[in-house]
């Protein structure tokens, strides 16, 4: 399976074209579709950090091996209020590190489920994405010790 073409935007204003500008040879892509999946983001952020995976891609050199990039997915019809929101986001933040892996993107949500073989928003997908586009690697929801065991072996750590 493959990552879907997307045109995304950090919250420190670099655009990137996905999958070819990811961060690592093997990225942890966490994508989130609500405010509320924040937590279920931060969940996985800390064991994968702890692990020795690249907490953000500011300062990385291009061979690197594992990053982490969060991805807030949003509808299509928010695009028009995308600095707002993207503002809103980047100064709540306020992390350099945190906004610089945090790459919004504004899409048909369904689309992008669809082609990766999910069904359903309720939930955040964390994939190991290469930089070729092959996932090599897909959970969903919060880690436990399962997850991110498979998450983590994807990624070679």
């Amino acid at each position: 399976m493959n990552f879907p073409p997307l045109q995304v935007r950090s919250l420190a204003g670099q655009q990137f074209q996905l999958p070819q500008d990811l961060p690592a040879a093997r990225t942890a892509v966490i994508v989130a579709f609500y405010q509320r999946h924040q937590a279920d983001v931060d969940a996985w952020i800390t064991p994968l950090a702890q692990v020795g995976v690249a907490a953000t891609p500011r300062g990385l050199p291009q061979d690197v091996e594992q990053a982490v990039v969060e991805i807030p997915m949003l509808k299509r019809r928010w695009a028009p209020a995308r600095g707002f929101i993207d503002g809103g986001m980047a100064s709540g933040i306020g992390d350099p590190d945190i906004n610089a892996r945090t790459w919004t993107v504004y899409t048909d949500v369904d689309h992008f489920l669809g082609s990766i073989g999910v069904a359903g928003d309720s939930s955040i997908v964390v994939l190991v994405v290469e930089r070729d586009g092959t996932i090599t690697e897909m959970q969903r929801g919060r880690p436990d010790p399962d997850k991110l065991a498979r998450i983590t072996a994807a990624l070679g750590v």
